[in-house]
């Protein structure tokens, strides 16, 4: 299976998926990969027998017909895409790559306040939604105290994943 770096989100969602099928997921056979080209090109090329990755990575061969999506393993289908997610074809797996905005430590309380302030408006932006859109991703924005549980809670189940895989 060709995906991102190892130990990363596509890596992870292999060990989740074999883990739901009730082995161990020790026995993901991962290649890591240092983007989208070259997953591609080892999935054209019939040097991986599939990849995981983000959607768009995928997008302009799935449309070629050189590809074909068989899921997606977010919580729910990505709009305007007829593709399943895992858990609609019977799989307890959802996973999403998320990006976070981190300050310095020490910054003032203005300093913080003034920054959730712009990523807010930023994430209202006309131009944000048409990036989503594009893109195919899912807004799941959120600030502070939801913010930092779902992190938590993020960490702390792939800490257990990772050790599964053998990555910690």
């Amino acid at each position: 299976m060709a995906g991102g770096s190892a130990g990363g989100t596509d890596h992870l969602i292999l060990g989740m998926l074999i883990k739901a099928l009730g082995k161990n997921p020790r026995e993901a056979a991962y290649v890591a990969f240092a983007g989208g080209g070259p997953a591609n090109a080892a999935i054209l090329g019939n040097q991986v027998v599939a990849g995981i990755s983000g959607y768009s990575e995928f997008e302009e061969q799935i449309k070629a017909g050189k590809m074909i999506p068989l899921a997606v393993s977010g919580k729910s289908r990505i709009p305007g895409v007829n593709v399943p997610t895992l858990s609609e074809l019977g799989i307890n797996v959802t996973e999403s790559n998320w990006r976070g905005v981190f300050a310095a430590p020490g910054i003032t309380e203005a300093q913080r306040n003034n920054l959730i302030d712009f990523v807010t408006r930023l994430t209202q932006s006309a131009g944000w939604k048409q990036e989503l859109e594009t893109r195919k991703w899912t807004n799941a924005f959120m600030t502070e105290r939801p913010f930092e549980r779902d992190l938590a809670k993020d960490i702390a189940d792939k800490e257990v994943l990772m050790k599964e895989l053998g990555l910690a």
